[in-house]
């Protein structure tokens, strides 16, 4: 009995054996499947990591460097770092040695010891960092890593260049445009005093009865107004105000045509070198204002030159990518018509670079610049939807790129100026001329009585109504400015057309803004002067308006 008995025992301890030996088998392949898991989630997450374009440092409570990703060991390479700045170094202690000369470095590691002691979540730092070919910028983020105090951190690290240079681009632009604004004002108000001045200095040469020296002095004051009409033009394309009259056309032929004039103007010591690939697609601009843009361009090269060199002008038709480095903020990825000018003279400093758009900045001895030639090639191309930006480099020479979008539609042609009343004086039709500058009005109720037209003077738009509706006898034409206090005279234009159809209207005004004329006048275009004008520029545009063939190679101001 006591046989069985341990018999028995011996047989339930067995099968009390086998269960656990079971049972550890079945625990053993849990814990080596779940530490499977967790290896194949750790590379899993390690792959991400490395993955990220984001440089990523995990450091520990002491400072210790504990891990880093495949983006941060690249970067580590390409900067000549140690392989201890991979691995087994303080990070701290790193920015600890680089603190007395670097505030960066100071600010860094004062974050990193507050976030670790949980003083502070979170540190952004952007810094510059020059290399041997250019200025890059790079930002670090610092957050704790885990909620123990002390914790670790983990610093994410990038290359923000190419965001910095977009950001640099953009707030030139915003600079450029506020200047823009105040010199298309300053070129308004000049404009009236030039039409003043233009205008009677044109009224006393026209009088016979001047003694010859007196014209002569007179012939000065017009000279002089003239240069300050170019002035004047220059400042309102810089701002983008002056009057447009674009075409579409193929930039090859129009670069062809005033390459000989090029020529003339660079002098014999500058080599003119032109490159101009077939086929490259329409571009959509004043022919006139490309004339002046190459110009500028040109004269820019033969100055930076005084002793010779090489002045080169290319086309081509370019693709810029999203990720193009000549691709601004403001553009479109896409096709472009590329337009360059390079010459190989003095180049510029970044410096000079950063301010060579702006309005009266030169480089040249008092009196022998106005400053105004690059800043009118800047208005002139954004007018124009197209784009310009400077490579340069002291004593390598410069480079401008103007990328233009490509153009819509067939090439069309400039129209036939009209010529044939110009010179032909007012049959004693009645004019409104409604002018705030009372010395304007004043001017041109004198030009237009003196030129055969019945004229009544309003100083406002207010008063324009009132003596309209007190007219017994209709209006023929009413001249307006656009620019007034109170009521505009885009406004003023809507409210004469809708009661009076028959009436016609020309607008004035010192420069060109399309939104200050759009005031709901459906499709119908306003015949349209800018200031300053002479008598015989006032005439002809009246009686132009007065036809209804009226000449369509004048520039108008399309009410929308």
């Amino acid at each position: 009995a006591e046989l069985r008995a341990r018999v028995r025992n011996l047989l339930q301890l067995k099968s009390y054996g086998d269960y656990y030996g079971k049972y550890s088998e079945a625990l053993e392949a849990q814990v080596m499947e779940r530490t499977a898991e967790l290896a194949s989630s750790e590379v899993f997450l390690r792959s991400t990591i490395d993955a990220l374009p984001l440089e990523i440092v995990i450091v520990g409570p002491e400072g210790e460097l504990v891990a880093v990703n495949e983006a941060w060991k690249s970067f580590a390479r390409e900067n000549n770092y140690t392989g201890d700045f991979i691995s087994g170094v303080n990070y701290l202690s790193v920015c600890d040695s680089h603190a007395s000369i670097s505030e960066d470095a100071f600010l860094t590691g004062r974050a990193i010891r507050s976030i670790i002691a949980g003083e502070l979540k979170d540190f952004r730092l952007e810094y510059p960092c020059d290399s041997d070919t250019e200025k890059r910028w790079f930002c670090m983020d610092v957050r704790a890593f885990g909620s123990a105090i002390p914790t670790s951190v983990v610093i994410t690290h990038q290359d923000v260049t190419t965001r910095k240079h977009m950001e640099t681009q953009l707030l030139h632009k915003q600079k450029l445009e506020s200047m823009g604004q105040l010199a298309g004002g300053v070129a308004h108000d000049f404009n009236n005093i030039l039409t003043v001045i233009r205008s009677y200095g044109d009224l006393l040469l026209a009088d016979t009865e001047i003694a010859p020296a007196h014209r002569k002095d007179i012939e000065e004051i017009s000279r002089a107004a003239d240069r300050a009409t170019n002035l004047t033009r220059q400042l309102l394309a810089f701002s983008r105000k002056e009057t447009v009259s674009p075409r579409i056309f193929d930039l090859n032929e129009q670069l062809s045509n005033i390459q000989s004039m090029l020529g003339r103007l660079i002098g014999e010591d500058v080599k003119l070198v032109v490159d101009y690939q077939p086929g490259v697609h329409l571009i959509s601009i004043d022919p006139t204002h490309l004339e002046q843009a190459v110009m500028n361009l040109a004269i820019n090269a033969r100055d930076a030159m005084p002793r010779g060199g090489v002045l080169t002008i290319t086309t081509r038709l370019c693709t810029l990518g999203a990720d193009c480095p000549e691709l601004s903020a403001d553009m479109d990825p896409g096709k472009y018509v590329l337009l360059s000018v390079t010459d190989t003279g003095s180049g510029m400093d970044a410096e000079t670079l950063a301010r060579v758009f702006e309005p009266f900045f030169t480089t040249k001895p008092e009196g022998e610049g106005t400053g105004l030639g690059l800043s009118t090639v800047f208005g002139i191309v954004s007018q124009a939807n197209a784009h310009v930006r400077v490579a340069s480099t002291p004593g390598k020479g410069t480079e401008f790129l103007i990328h233009f979008p490509i153009a819509e539609g067939q090439i069309s042609f400039a129209a036939i100026e009209k010529t044939n009343n110009a010179q032909r004086g007012g049959e004693g039709e009645r004019i409104l001329f409604v002018e705030d500058e009372a010395s304007l009005r004043k001017l041109g109720s004198r030009i237009l009585e003196k030129n055969g037209f019945s004229v009544s003077l309003a100083a406002d738009c207010i008063e324009a109504l009132k003596i309209c509706s007190e007219s017994a006898v209709p209006f023929d034409l009413a001249c307006i400015d656009v620019v007034m206090p109170g009521m505009g005279g885009g406004e003023l234009a809507v409210l004469l057309l809708d009661k009076y159809p028959a009436l016609k209207i020309l607008m004035m005004s010192g420069f060109n803004d399309d939104d200050l004329l759009r005031r709901g006048i459906g499709n119908n275009s306003i015949p349209f002067i800018q200031k300053p004008y002479t008598p015989t520029d006032l005439v002809a545009k009246i009686r132009e308006a007065l036809l209804d063939n009226a000449s369509q190679s004048s520039p108008y101001l399309r009410l929308a």
